[in-house]
């Protein structure tokens, strides 16, 4: 053109096109960071922010992935793992890049206790042991798992102590696979395991017999409750008890020993008196008072002898009576004139009560005496 005027003509025109270019616009999406103190739970973030460039319009981001978790104390990568473009969007218009973000999980400070196990048996020679240890105060995080185990053993009374369950060095927390211990602040306390003694009674026997004049004696016993561990055992126990006339008394277990391999301490031992009894007999003897005879001489003959005339005292008894016959005169002279003396018949223990005899003499029966009813 010249003004108004075309004047290509004028022109040999080579023809040549140029070009025009339209540039992606450039985003950066961020992936957010994220802190927490450790509670055993992960900590995860997933959203993110455009840290460069903007989206024409309403064009834009329909989704945006972004994955990372950290559970223990430590960081970890917060990732963006990918994106779509709502439909209005084209991607070449784009281009976008990620960056990571971080999560970072911090030490806690959670207070607890961890006491070992008690235990308690009754002593039977084998060890009381409680592995066992657990949380008594404050509690442990989500997922979280106390290893611990307490190495205490008791096998006998002596070894019961308080705090003699100790927990042993090397006890942990842990999450998985991973230790978590620096995150708790941990008290310890030992459990305690009991020995208690075996309660054993031991009772003396009783025995009976009817009277003989002798004493009765049974120097024997039972364990009447609870029992030795094994071989454990009494080497030797003292009974004593004596009863020779009629009537009931004790018989009594004194003392014991026990085995070599028998610790004192591990049993309680209680004695319980047996009894022994001595019955009546019905021992059949005749007693007859003595007779007498002199030619009349103004004199009183008398003969108090009395003696056992039939059957047998028994060993140790002696005959008391006497006979209270006094004849002077002829005229007094007739059978049985020489009566026994009444009275005796109660002393007379096992035997018949028409004899009048005592059983036993008080001075050489003294001790039996203080045994009898």
């Amino acid at each position: 053109m010249h003004g108004d005027t075309d004047v290509t003509e004028n022109y040999v025109i080579t023809a040549e096109a140029g070009t025009l270019t339209i540039n992606p616009v450039e985003i950066e999406l961020t992936a957010d960071s994220a802190t927490k103190e450790y509670d055993g739970t992960a900590l995860t973030k997933n959203t993110y922010k455009i840290t460069k460039g903007a989206f024409v319009g309403e064009e834009g981001l329909a989704s945006v992935t972004v994955e990372g978790d950290q559970t223990v104390g430590g960081k970890a990568a917060n990732t963006i793992t990918g994106h779509t473009l709502k439909e209005n969007t084209e991607a070449e218009n784009y281009t976008i890049a990620y960056k990571q973000g971080e999560l970072e999980v911090t030490k806690a400070s959670v207070e607890i206790t961890i006491t070992a196990g008690d235990g308690e048996q009754t002593y039977n020679g084998n060890a009381l042991t409680n592995t066992e240890v657990t949380v008594t105060s404050g509690e442990l995080l989500e997922g979280d798992e106390l290893v611990a185990t307490a190495t205490g053993s008791a096998t006998n009374v002596a070894d019961t102590a308080e705090g003699n369950n100790p927990i042993a060095a090397g006890y942990k927390i842990m999450h998985g696979d991973t230790d978590v211990t620096e995150n708790y602040v941990i008290t310890t306390e030992a459990g305690t395991l009991t020995i208690n003694p075996v309660e054993i009674e031991l009772t003396a026997d009783s025995a009976t017999k009817e009277y003989d004049g002798t004493a009765l004696t049974k120097n024997t016993y039972k364990i009447t409750k609870g029992a030795f561990v094994g071989e454990e055992g009494l080497a030797s126990v003292t009974v004593e008890g004596s009863q020779t006339v009629v009537g009931k008394s004790a018989n009594t277990i004194t003392g014991h020993t026990l085995k070599e391999n028998t610790e004192a301490e591990n049993y309680t031992i209680a004695y319980k008196q047996g009894e022994l009894e001595v019955t009546k007999a019905s021992v059949e003897i005749t007693i007859t008072a003595g007779d007498g005879e002199q030619t009349y001489n103004g004199n009183a003959l008398t003969n108090t002898e009395v003696t056992v005339t039939s059957g047998e005292l028994l060993e140790g008894d002696e005959l008391v009576a006497t006979a209270t016959g006094s004849a002077t005169n002829v005229a007094d002279t007739a059978e049985g004139n020489n009566p026994i003396a009444a009275g005796l018949q109660d002393h007379a223990r096992g035997y018949g009560r028409d004899r009048e005899l005592r059983d036993y003499d008080p001075g050489r029966h003294a001790d039996d005496q203080s045994r009898g009813d």
